[in-house]
């Protein structure tokens, strides 16, 4: 399924939602996104794996993404939807040749990398239970569960015995990990949020940290917002091996009710 329908979907299946919902916030932002690390896919040995920065010489980009939170009555979870779209390409060299899936590329012939990591995440939360009021509205922290599910694809253009190749490799991988977020609100204008969802298993790690400032007049529904993002994945499943971290900042303007 292509983004872009993913992302309509969603929105389409979560609307109905918004008549029951005690709280709506929604927001469009701009992130950039540096990645350093390694990715190899079906590798053998330790060369195999590409270098991001080094092998691939691989771009910052800048990335339009979204997101959508509804605060929900009484024991139904509330929901927060939030889609990420990340797409890196390179051009570089290796000084020894390097296997990528089927393929053996030669050793100090120019090559292309690209790897897509698109994210949407689904989370289902419970804020403490009067935390909120004990702290007069000022503090409030949330736990729950997220889905994060990463459509992935990886290719490689090169030489392999003089003749240019490509091989590639696409995957949907659907990650359960937990939930974390908190809210300080010191005035009526201003608030402070952080959030966080993460998984460690095996030798598998996810990490997905959020810190974010927003300034809201409070007779307004209009906010804007800028933070900072830190991303960390350590996979070795599905012959995919990466020890990927990716961060920068961001901005964002968004409607909350």
């Amino acid at each position: 399924m292509k983004k872009s329908s993913f992302v309509i979907l969603a929105i389409v299946l979560f609307l109905p939602l918004q008549v029951w919902a005690l709280g709506f916030e929604a927001a469009v932002g701009l992130g950039r996104h540096e990645p350093e690390g390694n990715f190899g896919y079906n590798t053998v040995v330790s060369s195999d794996e590409i270098d991001l920065k080094d092998d691939a010489d691989v771009d910052t980009e800048q990335r339009v993404y979204g997101r959508l939170k509804l605060d929900m009555p009484l024991l139904i979870p509330n929901i927060y939807l939030m889609a990420t779209p990340m797409d890196f390409s390179g051009t570089g060299q290796k000084p020894l040749s390097f296997k990528f899936g089927d393929e053996v590329f030669d050793a100090n012939s120019t090559f292309e990398f690209d790897v897509r990591l698109d994210q949407y995440d689904l989370a289902l939360y419970y804020g403490i239970p009067l935390m909120e009021t004990a702290t007069l509205k000022t503090f409030n922290v949330d736990v729950g569960l997220n889905l994060k599910y990463i459509d992935y694809r990886g290719a490689v253009t090169g030489t392999v015995s003089g003749q240019t190749m490509k091989e590639s490799d696409s995957q949907q991988l659907p990650i359960p990990t937990i939930f974390l977020g908190a809210q300080l609100r010191p005035m009526d204008w201003l608030s402070l949020e952080a959030e966080g969802r993460g998984i460690a298993y095996g030798d598998n790690s996810l990490m997905d940290l959020i810190g974010r400032v927003k300034i809201k007049p409070s007779l307004s529904p209009v906010f804007i917002a800028a933070g900072w993002r830190y991303e960390s994945l350590r996979l070795d499943e599905f012959d995919i091996k990466a020890d990927i971290d990716v961060s920068g900042p961001f901005v964002e303007a968004g409607v909350q009710f």
